[in-house]
């Protein structure tokens, strides 16, 4: 099979096509071409021929970006995010300094990652906002680039989040391999990032913006909420390291939530401590209201005396590793089931709430 150089007849997009074959299929926007047109279209220096309503426009080839973006923006709308990816990174051969092709070129290459890859993914997804939001500045006034802001907030939500499930899914299956618990900690903190360097990258634009400020807040706080599940997950199913681990991502959540601080003073950042292990074990949910109960207990009772602490920080050095050991079977479940369905009970009798509780 011989290989020639072409370029579509619809889209412009240089290609390579087999020349026996009378015709063929664009790989970039799916139209059918006859093979020798789209041959002698690529012999044209610095032409391309776009086919609409039944005629040919010739058009230079510094046009053929802005035939690509409306490619792009179709293939956005039909949620379509190979093509999207393509269009968009044909529209910045063309237009270098585009906010647009540049934020989704990268989203959309990220989008299509697989689970083992996320990590640095994630990463060029964070470093490529700085350019991003600066294009973005020089190219529209404030008021009408809010609105933008917002279209890439929403897609950045959607995107860490899509990546944090995928990599916790991972964590969940593979977590007694210690290389998994310890990928899990650098996978988060550099899908983190990605919403951490957003807001930062906003702030250094938009420094009096009230609205960006609002935004930027959010982001932070997004961020912050996979650190939460993060910590639940590593401290109950992950042993190794976890004191260091535990302390660098406090400082992580610390420096942010200082920052948050400074716009939204109510704010309580999520503290990265032990778990109700056996409990949350047992109920299936760190969020009922039975290991409410307990938490109350642990905080309000247990707390407040010297044995009552002792007792509390023996239980953290054991009940992970029992948890991790024997969670899974059901004599360890039926024999705590029973006993903390007692405890619960006589906790409540005695005032002890079971509502919802933030520690």
């Amino acid at each position: 099979m011989a290989l020639v150089a072409a370029k579509c007849t619809q889209c412009g997009a240089n290609i390579e096509i087999d020349d026996t074959k009378e015709a063929g299929i664009c790989k970039y926007c799916g139209t059918a071409f006859i093979t020798e047109k789209a041959i002698n279209n690529y012999n044209i220096n610095n032409t391309v021929n776009i086919q609409s309503g039944g005629n040919t426009i010739n058009i230079t080839s510094a046009d053929k970006s802005n035939d690509y973006l409306v490619l792009a923006r179709k293939s956005k709308n039909n949620v379509d995010v190979e093509k999207a990816e393509k269009f968009y990174t044909l529209v910045l051969e063309g237009q270098p300094n585009n906010w647009e092709a540049n934020f989704y070129s990268t989203y959309y290459s990220v989008m299509q990652t697989k689970t083992c890859d996320i990590p640095g993914k994630a990463i060029q997804m964070r470093n490529s906002l700085g350019v991003s939001v600066e294009l973005l500045k020089n190219s529209l006034p404030d008021e009408e680039a809010i609105i933008y802001i917002k279209e890439m907030q929403e897609k950045l939500y959607e995107l860490s989040t899509s990546l944090f499930n995928s990599y916790r899914s991972y964590f969940q299956k593979f977590r007694r391999q210690t290389t998994v618990c310890q990928s899990y900690n650098y996978a988060v903190f550099a899908i983190a990032g990605i919403l951490y360097n957003f807001g930062d990258q906003l702030l250094e634009q938009y420094p009096q913006n009230n609205a960006v400020k609002e935004i930027v807040v959010s982001s932070w706080k997004h961020a912050l909420s996979f650190r939460k599940v993060f910590s639940y997950d590593f401290t109950i199913f992950c042993n190794s390291g976890i004191g260091d681990t535990r302390a660098s991502v406090q400082q992580e959540i610390d420096k942010y939530a200082s920052k948050i601080r400074e716009y939204d003073s109510s704010y309580e950042a999520p503290v990265v401590r032990g778990y109700c292990y056996i409990a949350t074990c047992i109920y299936g949910s760190y969020d009922c209201p039975q290991v409410w109960t307990l938490r109350r207990f642990r905080d309000y009772t247990l707390n407040t005396t010297w044995y009552g602490r002792l007792f509390i920080k023996c239980y953290y050095a054991i009940s992970p590793t029992l948890v991790k050991w024997f969670g899974r079977t059901k004599w360890f479940r039926q024999f705590w089931k029973s006993r903390l369905d007692k405890m619960v009970s006589e906790l409540n009798n005695n005032g002890v709430c079971n509502t919802y509780y933030d520690d």
